[in-house]
């Protein structure tokens, strides 16, 4: 039934009596199923989330006034508030909207807010060296990724999300130089190309780009 390491092992024909005991036997090595499902984060957090990140934004000097991060502010606060304002006076570029319905727009809001809270997480633990650049290019960005011809505030926005991981593990963080990040602490240090990858017929490509860029700045 078992082997020398333990484990339960199931005869070429097991009877009855053998299945019930590896049933049973699986069933007390299993997890337990969970018995209730996880929070959700209503509206409201999310608007609290973006207040903060434009008062972090704001405090640096970089401007969100009539920019998607203030917009973002305005649609959530009139969900939260139950405020029938009309969307097309709060988003740009809305009669190329690529979504159907406005549950379409409430979740891609909250996407991008959800980016820039982890954004914000990690800025309030260390602020990266050149970080003002970063932010400044992710504010002007287009309210929606989806009407972005320039594609550079996702990218930002994008390795600023994966240095705020870094920050939040106490790494000291670099966004000043030719590399997308240098993430150093006492002995160890990481030297990051961020991609991101819109197909999967791009990922070898983009994979070997990084690759290239890394192995001429990586120090001699």
């Amino acid at each position: 039934m078992s082997d020398s390491g333990g484990r339960l092992e199931l005869p070429c024909a097991p009877d009855i009596t053998t299945l019930t005991i590896l049933i049973n036997k699986m069933a007390k090595d299993s997890y337990k199923l969970p018995e209730q499902s996880l929070p959700g984060i209503a509206c409201s957090d999310r608007l609290s989330d973006i207040r903060d990140f434009r008062s972090l934004v704001d405090g640096l000097g970089i401007r969100t006034q009539n920019t998607r991060i203030e917009r973002y502010l305005q649609y959530l606060d009139s969900i939260v508030n139950e405020d029938e304002s009309n969307e097309s006076q709060i988003f740009k570029g809305l009669s190329d909207y690529p979504f159907d319905t406005p549950l379409d727009r409430q979740l891609y809001v909250a996407r991008e807010v959800h980016e820039l809270m982890w954004i914000l997480r990690g800025l309030n633990e260390h602020m990266p060296k050149g970080v003002e650049e970063k932010l400044n290019t992710i504010v002007n960005g287009r309210d929606f990724a989806a009407l972005d011809g320039n594609s550079s505030s996702r990218n930002a926005q994008f390795e600023l999300r994966i240095a705020s991981y870094f920050c939040q593990d106490g790494y000291h963080v670099d966004l000043s130089t030719d590399t997308d990040i240098i993430a150093t602490k006492s002995n160890d240090a990481y030297f990051v190309e961020c991609k991101r990858v819109a197909s999967e017929n791009l990922f070898l490509r983009r994979a070997k780009e990084a690759q290239k860029q890394l192995i001429l700045r990586l120090p001699k």
